[in-house]
């Protein structure tokens, strides 16, 4: 893990060490390296991953089994899928997403089959509504890149709408089941 610490305490990590999480996975006698795996040991943290992560906080959830990740998403956001597809598919160096339009439905679900990646947002975040929380790292990173990690909570739990009376003002908000989430967010 790579640290640059500055006057204000806040450590503005690099990268994030993913063997924590996959590394009693990848000794396995289930790990093949011809499966859908993160490339290298680390994600670099940038305002793609915390958006994502983000998003993952909002709406994702995983798998059964920690097989992969499943991000439930409104048809129309195409830019949401689009970003989720790109980041995963770069992170293991080939495709490893699907769109899978729900019956009767305007939703999507956007699968992301990757077993280390579902084992890297587990272990950060966790899993089930009522259980996720914000990691420890996000709250010692400096503004701009927690404001990132927000930025993908309000997308997908957040709504912005704009109030006109005695002038324009904006308002910002979202909704989230878990304490945990709504107290740290």
């Amino acid at each position: 893990m790579i640290i640059n610490t500055n006057k204000n305490n806040y450590c503005d990590l690099e990268r994030l060490d993913i063997l924590p999480f996959v590394n009693d996975f990848r000794k396995s006698k289930y790990y093949n390296k011809a499966r859908n795996i993160i490339a290298g040991d680390s994600i670099e943290i940038n305002d793609e991953f915390l958006t994502i992560l983000g998003l993952y906080a909002a709406e994702g959830n995983i798998s059964v089994r920690d097989y992969g990740v499943c991000f439930t998403l409104h048809e129309k956001e195409t830019y949401l899928q689009n970003l989720i597809i790109n980041f995963v598919n770069k992170l293991c160096n080939k495709n490893v997403s699907n769109i899978i339009k729900k019956r009767n439905s305007r939703g999507v679900a956007v699968y992301v089959y990757s077993k280390e990646i579902a084992l890297v947002f587990k272990g950060l975040i966790n899993s089930g509504c009522k259980n996720k929380n914000v990691p420890d790292f996000v709250k010692t990173l400096p503004p701009y890149k927690q404001m990132s990690f927000a930025k993908g909570v309000i997308l997908g739990d957040g709504h912005r709408r704009i109030m006109m009376q005695r002038g324009e003002s904006h308002n910002i908000s979202f909704g989230t089941i878990s304490m945990q989430d709504r107290k740290s967010v």
